[in-house]
């Protein structure tokens, strides 16, 4: 499992999905706004923590370092020679302040959503023009979502509702059908995903299963937002949540409240 928060893995007795994908001949580089990080074998960058500033810096800036990593990754693309590629492109265009325009603090977010999505956009209209990127296995995700006062709460991982932990995850495999899929699905459902498209095998520490052929058996998919350990935690809440194919229950531990939401009827938790 890697948090991708600090980019470490948390069970070290097997390697992470960037140091296997380097195992296993990927030239595997992590690129987040400015920094570049290449994972080769006894320097790895899960073990570098990052600089947490770094996410409040200036919108013109996040968006001028998104347009860079796009441009850079569309010349690499025009590059069909050398070993296979993993790219993992990570932007902060909507983290606070957005870097993006708007009347209210939810239509920045939204606009700098949509401006993230055209330049991934050009990334891919560049993909499409060579046999390799045609090839390519594309993976658009977010690792949270954003709460505006929706139930009381701000910014993001804080809560268990909706708005905080569905996000999109969007996959393009070459040779799989396009298809919707149905079922609850969970973000450590990508790396198992990934290397069985890559004809990888994975680890067994990885708790998610592999989306390329639909999943028959219902699901129940467990999230958490546990406070800090310093004195910062006397204050946040403590949310378990376990979410089904209908039926979501969450446990706030603090207050030993216990609520069950029918998303299909209700899907705001209301």
């Amino acid at each position: 499992m890697v948090q991708s928060r600090y980019y470490r893995n948390t069970l070290r007795e097997h390697p992470s999905g960037l140091e296997s994908l380097d195992q296993s001949g990927y030239d595997t580089q992590l690129w987040i706004n400015r920094d570049r990080h290449r994972i080769e074998k006894g320097t790895s960058i899960l073990r570098v923590s990052r600089d947490p500033i770094r996410i409040f810096q200036r919108a013109e800036d996040k968006a001028a370092d998104t347009i860079r990593i796009v441009d850079e990754a569309i010349a690499e693309a025009t590059n069909d020679h050398g070993p296979p590629r993993f790219r993992w492109l990570h932007t902060l265009d909507p983290h606070a302040p957005p870097a993006a325009d708007g009347d209210t603090r939810i239509a920045r977010y939204r606009n700098a959503i949509s401006g993230v999505s055209r330049q991934f956009g050009r990334l891919v209209e560049a993909l499409n023009q060579s046999d390799r990127g045609r090839n390519a296995v594309i993976i658009l995700l977010a690792d949270h979502g954003e709460e505006f006062f929706d139930h009381g709460a701000l910014y993001h991982a804080t809560t268990v509702y909706q708005e905080s932990i569905r996000v999109p995850l969007l996959m393009r495999i070459p040779g799989v059908e396009p298809r919707k899929v149905t079922t609850v699905t969970s973000l450590i459902d990508v790396l198992p995903t990934l290397f069985d498209a890559l004809g990888l095998p994975g680890q067994p520490t990885w708790r998610g299963e592999s989306q390329l052929e639909p999943i028959a058996e219902p699901r129940w998919i467990f999230s958490q937002v546990r406070p800090p350990s310093d004195v910062s935690g006397l204050w946040r809440p403590d949310y378990h949540s376990v979410i089904g194919p209908r039926y979501k229950l969450i446990h706030d531990l603090k207050r030993n409240l216990v609520q069950v939401f029918d998303l299909q009827a209700d899907g705001g938790e209301q």
